[in-house]
């Protein structure tokens, strides 16, 4: 069959990857804030002990990291994917599956964290005979696992609630996040006295604000998604597991990565070089923020189209994605790298012994940044498609394969300088690894668009489609034809490519009169698929939501035989299917 040109989708798939990033990019930075800003309150004021306790209780966080990493991914994938495909009761089903595997897994981890943190401090390395270290560490995680729920449920929600298209609750529950986590440190260290306990505690009782304020969003009538424990279906938790895997071996790879970089900075520079590296690793979620919100969202968009079964957005994505990549990250790298001596004078006066080095360190990191964000996108892809192996494999090279090869390669002739340049280098290298790789494996593809495609392997069986972008009321009087030619290609009878034709027609009407005003560029992406016996009518628009009465008014209407073609096909339909998800609206229709 043939398949008609499409034309340029920039302006829905723009805005569906800078929603999804968005809500990432916000809880990569507030992470990073408050880590920040947990270290100074405990330095001034609790001291060095103090401040030593909690880097040890440190690993805290990523043990709740990997956990909340499996869900959350797993959950999003399979959610995204049955949101494609059109089935809202499903992924409701997953989504309430989700929310009560948090809730389970979280109260135990909580309990553990709790009953065990003494033998968790020892765990952690501070050891028992140096009673002020121990118990401070101590206290620190007992204070921190009691908010493990609202931890893990920050970082399972975001995503869902992108999918729901609040990104305003994410901003403000981010917003409070940071603000009641700075309240509570002061409080401690001001009035209560808790050491890092009250430290801890206020960690803890700001995320569960957090996590409240994302809730919200499911309590409208209009969600996506709805908590109901009534049906939980357990069908898909073995491939939420597995899809999720891949989060929890970045989070090792960031673990075991200081335990070989750390020793070889101490054995070239001492002290003075761990001082220069500490800069560096204060700074570096801030300054990695961008590209790995760029990741994420492609792990999301991806999964909700390769439920749609629509390779020709899948590529429209990952062309979006990097030019994001390119123009964002590579222009912060640019500010960052020129930047670098005032970031290190905030930690460091120009004196120091250890300055000069932060600088460098800085300069190496800026350089490795738009080679990472493609690294976490290549990553991100290779998860959504459900390559796991392969995703674990290039994680693993990425997070500790690569950089501590050539640290080790470097130290010996270059001293730290060696290591500050394994940054950047570990980065180049896997990026040109998965350049030439991916071009070697489909080197023999015949479906093949170019050396650096991304998706000539992805397992799609895309059967015969067309695909229109309209922008205005004047446009689709221009494709009416090839609506009627696409149809009587797949054979469809006169009358039914008639009333498919008068289908797009009236509702393409309804959508500009509904949703075009003059502030905004709005786009409607109308899309015929054949699959199979299943022929796929869709509509996809940037447009405000139908709000439920709307929705009550629209059927309404179309039951009444109002809008003659939509009426038709509908009663022709196998399924008719309304679902708005990262503020884009999607009609589908199944004939």
């Amino acid at each position: 069959m043939k398949v008609l040109e499409t034309k340029n989708k920039d302006i829905i798939i723009g805005k569906m990857l800078r929603n999804a990033a968005f809500g990432i990019i916000l809880m990569e930075i507030a992470g990073a804030i408050t880590y920040i800003i947990d270290g100074i309150m405990t330095s001034r004021f609790l001291g060095d002990i103090a401040l030593a306790a909690s880097g040890i209780a440190s690993v805290s966080y990523t043990i709740l990291a990997i956990i909340s990493g499996v869900i959350s991914a797993g959950g999003q994938k399979i959610c995204c994917n049955e949101i494609g495909s059109g089935k809202k009761e499903q992924a409701n089903k997953t989504f309430s599956m989700v929310i009560f595997i948090t809730l389970v897994v979280s109260i135990i981890i909580a309990l553990l964290g709790i009953i065990f943190s003494g033998f968790l401090a020892s765990l952690m390395g501070a050891d028992v005979k140096d009673a002020a270290l121990h118990n401070n560490t101590s206290d620190y995680i007992r204070g921190f696992f009691i908010g493990a729920p609202g931890h893990i449920f920050v970082a399972v929600l975001i995503p869902l609630v992108q999918l729901n298209g609040s990104n305003k609750l994410i901003t403000a529950s981010i917003a409070v996040l940071t603000i009641s986590d700075i309240a509570g440190d002061f409080l401690n260290v001001a009035v209560l006295g808790w050491g890092l306990f009250g430290m801890g505690l206020a960690t803890s009782i700001s995320y569960y604000l957090s996590a409240f304020v994302l809730l919200l969003s499911f309590i409208s009538k209009n969600s996506l998604f709805k908590i109901s424990f009534k049906k939980l279906c357990f069908d898909n938790l073995h491939r939420l597991l597995t899809i999720g895997m891949p989060r929890a071996t970045k989070r090792i790879g960031n673990f075991l990565r200081p335990f070989f970089i750390n020793r070889l900075i101490l054995f070239a520079g001492a002290g003075v070089a761990m001082a220069s590296f500490t800069v560096q690793q204060n700074i570096r979620y801030l300054a990695e923020s961008v590209g790995v919100g760029i990741g994420g969202a492609v792990f999301l968009i991806v999964g909700i189209f390769l439920g749609e079964k629509d390779i020709d957005s899948l590529v429209a994505t990952s062309k979006k994605a990097l030019q994001y990549i390119l123009i964002f990250v590579g222009g912060l790298a640019i500010i960052y790298f020129f930047l670098s001596p005032f970031l290190a004078e905030l930690y460091l006066d120009t004196s120091s012994p250890s300055y000069s080095g932060a600088v460098t360190v800085l300069r190496c990191h800026a350089v490795s940044l738009p080679f990472l964000a493609f690294n976490e996108y290549y990553i991100n892809l290779l998860q959504a498609e459900e390559k796991i192996k392969l995703t674990n494999v290039v994680t693993l090279m990425n997070k500790l394969v690569y950089i501590v090869v050539l640290s080790f390669i470097l130290v010996y002739p270059l001293g730290t300088t060696g290591l500050w340049l394994s940054i950047p280098l570990s980065e180049i290298l896997l990026t040109v690894t998965i350049i030439l790789a991916n071009g070697i494996k489909n080197r023999s593809n015949p479906n093949r668009k170019s050396f650096f495609s991304m998706f000539d392997d992805v397992d799609i069986m895309q059967g015969s489609h067309v695909e229109f972008v309209i922008n205005s009321k004047e446009e689709f009087s221009e494709m009416q034809k090839q609506v009627i030619d696409f149809c009587n290609e797949l054979g469809i009878d006169k009358k039914t490519a008639y009333m498919i034709q008068l289908f797009f027609e009236e509702i393409t009407m309804l959508i500009i009169n509904h949703g075009f005003d003059n502030r905004k560029k709005h786009s409607i992406n109308i899309r015929i698929y054949k699959d199979e016996d299943d022929i796929i009518l869709r509509t996809k628009d940037n447009c405000r939501a139908f709000s439920g009465k709307e929705q009550d008014e629209m059927y309404r209407k179309i039951r009444e035989n109002e809008y003659l073609g939509i009426s038709m096909v509908t009663k022709l339909a196998k399924k008719v299917d309304y679902i708005n998800v990262m503020n884009i609206n999607n009609f589908i229709i199944t004939i």
